[in-house]
């Protein structure tokens, strides 16, 4: 029981510095966009006026200038003269080179799932599809939603519900799935019996684990099936209880969503 605390403890040390990394990244970010995109706002505002008279041929009427209107402290569309040509010299925005400009990039950091994406930590199309329980009687795909209690019902319909991960969730399922390294295990994998064990471990009912990466345009699935029913500190090896212990933290992670807690209750148990 310890070392699956410390197991667990250490998946949620390494989810939440990696949130407060963001989190600092995103300050930084912050402090820097924020001075740069004032002195491009009023710089513009400041200078575009002077050019667009000198290049279009005409002087600044009466000797107003930008500058002498906010000296002055007027709001340019107060004087009619002033603002009617000002509208007229405005360039439209280019929206094509939209991506470049200070704004935009601020506008991801309000979005907190944009900017993990932007930051390359989240692949774009990152989803993944986990089969647990007895039998694998329970199972959850993110890239449609569909989490399913159980299929050991007389009317399984009623065991099904949508569950849309939160952005929190959803980098909580990337870091502990991407930690794992799955390309690393064997496609048909048991986390209780080396290959070479002489006695293995058993039980009546069996259960079974079935996690899929899809990730980068790849997809990589790794089958426990009909394996025992064990905890994460029975694993042969430290490879195989981070596996149990990443399996545990994402059947407790769905469990505890509101869609989950609002099915029925199993009409069968096993014994």
């Amino acid at each position: 029981m310890k070392e699956l605390n410390e197991y667990t403890e250490e998946l949620h040390r390494r989810v939440d510095l990696k949130v407060q990394t963001r989190r600092q990244h995103r300050r930084r970010l912050l402090a820097a966009c924020v001075p740069l995109a004032l002195v491009l706002v009023l710089g513009t505002a400041l200078v575009w006026p002077r050019l667009a008279a000198r290049f279009g041929g005409e002087e600044p009427r009466d000797g107003l200038t930008c500058e002498g209107v906010i000296a002055a402290g007027q709001a340019p569309d107060e004087i009619p003269e002033l603002a009617t040509e000002q509208k007229e010299a405005l360039p439209e925005p280019d929206t094509g080179a939209a991506s470049t400009l200070p704004h935009d990039e601020l506008e991801l950091i309000d979005d907190p799932q944009s900017e993990w994406n932007a930051e390359g930590i989240i692949p774009s199309d990152f989803s993944f599809r986990f089969i647990w329980g007895c039998y694998g009687i329970s199972s959850y795909d993110s890239e449609s939603g569909k989490l399913v209690k159980t299929t050991d019902a007389t009317r399984p319909e009623d065991y099904v519900t949508t569950h849309t991960l939160t952005w929190e969730e959803r980098a909580e399922a990337w870091s502990l799935l991407s930690a794992l390294e799955l390309e690393h295990y064997p496609a048909d994998y048991d986390p209780y019996n080396a290959p070479d064990a002489e006695q293995r471990m058993a039980s009546e009912p069996s259960r079974d684990l079935v996690l899929t990466l899809r990730a980068d345009g790849s997809e990589i699935t790794v089958s426990c099936r009909e394996i025992c029913l064990g905890g994460v500190v029975r694993g042969y090896d430290e490879k195989a209880r981070a596996f149990l212990a990443a399996c545990d933290r994402l059947e407790r992670l769905l469990t505890g969503t509101p869609e989950w807690k609002a099915l029925p209750d199993y009409e069968f148990y096993y014994e």
